[in-house]
């Protein structure tokens, strides 16, 4: 026999019940959460790898083009011999600025650093000499040493009166020696 006080010792409290559920379903909540964030993550890191390499091979084929239109340039003002023909340059320039409207200027170079043509309108005897300017000399010594396009650091134009970003494209004769440099800001 049981009485009253022995029944509501041994009855089994609501509370006590209900709290394995809430713990298993917050352990199920926090694992669903975690894995649902990994999932995520995941996708985003792929998305932003496909976004790099899409923007890697962006940047590839402009300064591929680049280049490649620079080649064409730097052909297309030499005279017979291989020098420059000054009067040939300044047109081209000018062609070549405005079929690349992204550039500011672009110019030739002797390998010296003496601008002797450009896309700008300046009189041939006030054309500045880039000898002294680090970016030049780094450019140079890179086209010097084979590279056929060098990408410098930026620098203030004293022709174009801005910050630009150099690429300089090296010109060489028959037997691989650095004739000039076509620049393009």
């Amino acid at each position: 026999m049981t009485t009253s006080g022995d029944t509501q010792r041994y009855a089994p409290n609501p509370r006590h019940g209900i709290i394995p559920y809430i713990v298993l379903l917050l352990a199920f909540g926090a694992a669903f959460s975690w894995t649902s964030w990994q999932t995520e993550r995941t996708r985003e890191l792929k998305s932003l790898s496909a976004f790099a390499e899409l923007g890697e091979k962006s940047i590839d084929t402009y300064f591929r083009q680049i280049e490649s239109a620079l080649y064409v340039l730097s052909a297309d003002i030499r005279d017979r011999e291989g020098a420059v023909d000054l009067k040939r340059a300044s047109m081209a320039l000018q062609r070549f600025k405005q079929a690349y409207p992204d550039l500011q200027i672009v110019i030739v170079l002797r390998i010296d650093g003496q601008i002797i043509a450009s896309s700008e309108a300046v009189r041939a005897n006030a054309l500045p000499s880039l000898a002294g300017e680090p970016s030049f000399i780094l450019g140079r010594d890179e086209l010097t040493r084979g590279a056929t396009l060098s990408v410098g650091r930026p620098f203030f134009g004293p022709i174009s009166k801005q910050w630009i970003i150099p690429l300089r494209y090296g010109a060489r004769d028959s037997k691989g020696n650095l004739l000039f440099m076509v620049g393009a800001g």
